[in-house]
């Protein structure tokens, strides 16, 4: 079952996290402090993801999943979902709920209902928004898009992946060292066939990834006591999130707005701004095998940032090139005839 602690619904506004002795507690991050309600989870809750509408999620325990709805007066929990037999994945599309077990697709509709075979375990799932299917990886390298028309590409390289997450922006899976490669590979599902685009060096034990909703940053967590760091796409870079964003141990997540959400040791929410679309590679390197420390002075960057410059030069006003220089005729001299209106002269 997905180790998945802390998420967003799919307005990316509500977070909702597993608390102590598997209660759920969900708050509205647009309220400064935001507001924290708790509902009851499944018995044996340990993940949490997002349901099909704004402010829903789905919880699981050890033999059910519980429905999380997220209103203006609290947290309020419906009637629990038995989980099949052998559930690996969890989750919503196009408005049912949905399980991956070891062999097969499940809808649930008061009964669970087998849609389709997987060729192997299943490592990741999820919905296209863009393409109203569901995307599956499983433990063989395969890509499985299930829809009308089901379409699957299969790659050994990309078997067997520490962690895996899918990037709805891109349009791509994020694998960490699949098929025994040591780095992370980006694996564009859009448009198909699958390809892999882009590679990044997350170092090793890497055993989750989570991306930014504007495909800039990934979250990485690791194995052992090695704390969580942030990788910049553009700028090929890790970095130490700010000491402000406390443990990750609950995972972590991004806000629309450009916030790094985490779960503080005492259960509280704590954010941390990232900037955008800055340039890390200005960054000062740091010793081979260490991160830069990215934010300092309560969050404000110490590297010049990149996008200003090219935000100014693309919002520079361009001026035309006279006719002349266009080679076309000159315009009339002030006071001399005007050219003849469309149809000839009056």
């Amino acid at each position: 079952m997905d180790d998945r602690r802390l998420t967003l619904d799919i307005d990316a506004r509500v977070a909702a996290w597993i608390g102590p002795g598997g209660v759920v507690r969900a708050a509205d991050l647009d309220e400064t402090p935001p507001r924290v309600h708790e509902a009851d989870g499944p018995e044996g809750a340990r993940s949490v993801v997002p349901g099909g509408r704004p402010g829903e999620f789905l919880a699981t325990g050890d033999d059910a999943l519980v429905p999380v709805r997220w209103t203006g007066q609290g947290a309020e929990a419906g009637d629990p979902v038995p989980l099949p037999d052998d559930a690996r994945q969890v989750g919503a599309a196009g408005g049912r709920i949905v399980a991956c077990t070891g062999e097969s697709l499940l809808t649930w509709d008061g009964t669970w209902r087998e849609e389709a075979a997987l060729p192997a375990e299943p490592v990741c799932a999820a919905w296209q928004n863009r393409r109203r299917s569901l995307l599956v990886l499983t433990r063989d390298g395969s890509l499985t898009r299930y829809a009308k028309q089901v379409q699957t590409a299969r790659d050994t390289a990309w078997a067997d992946p520490a962690a895996a997450v899918y990037d709805e922006v891109l349009g791509a899976v994020w694998l960490a060292h699949p098929g025994g490669d040591p780095r992370t590979l980006m694996v564009r599902v859009e448009p198909w066939p699958p390809r892999v685009v882009y590679r990044a060096d997350l170092g090793p034990g890497v055993r989750g990834l989570t991306v930014a909703q504007n495909g800039e940053w990934l979250a990485v967590r690791y194995e052992g006591d090695r704390p969580a760091e942030l990788y910049n796409v553009s700028g090929r870079r890790l970095f130490r999130p700010p000491a402000t964003a406390g443990s990750a141990s609950a995972g972590v997540v991004f806000t629309y707005d450009n916030r790094f959400v985490t779960v503080t040791e005492d259960d509280r929410v704590s954010f941390a701004r990232l900037p955008a679309r800055v340039d890390v590679r200005t960054a000062p390197a740091g010793a081979e095998g260490a991160s830069n420390e990215f934010f300092e002075h309560g969050g404000d960057l110490d590297i010049e940032t990149f996008w200003e410059g090219q935000m100014y030069k693309a919002s520079k006003p361009r001026r035309r090139p006279s006719p002349a220089a266009a080679g076309g005729p000159r315009p009339a001299a002030a006071g001399g005839p005007r050219p003849a209106a469309a149809g000839g002269p009056r």
